[in-house]
């Protein structure tokens, strides 16, 4: 369309051409080529309605008692958006990471 529907293209002064290296492959394909590549999903994103997950703010406390975290009552918290894991888009990721054989690393985390 864009050699035929294009002011440049119709004066003969320029043709356009599609690449879309990844049209013939199936999601877990794609997913294993960005892998060996060096993609990191994690910082990819799919969904179509992000949910917001809200956490509370943890103060941790320093030596003996490392290990304590305590919810704090006048912090701001956190909020941070995951998959709605219902729309086409993420179920269509889920597929492709479970036929791939890897797990999602935006796979929702319920609070």
């Amino acid at each position: 369309m864009a050699n035929l529907a294009t002011k440049a293209s119709v004066e003969g002064k320029s043709r356009f051409k599609i690449h879309a290296p990844l049209i013939n492959l199936a999601k877990s394909e794609i997913i294993k080529k960005g892998i060996e590549s060096g993609i990191d999903y994690s910082l990819t994103w799919s969904c179509y309605d992000p949910q917001k997950q809200v956490k509370s703010p943890e103060l941790r406390v320093k030596g003996k008692l490392s290990n304590l975290k305590l919810k704090t009552q006048n912090s701001k918290p956190k909020t941070r958006y995951v998959p709605c894991m219902k729309c086409d888009s993420c179920l269509l990721r889920a597929k492709g990471f479970k036929e791939a054989g890897m797990q999602d690393p935006l796979k929702r985390i319920e609070v």
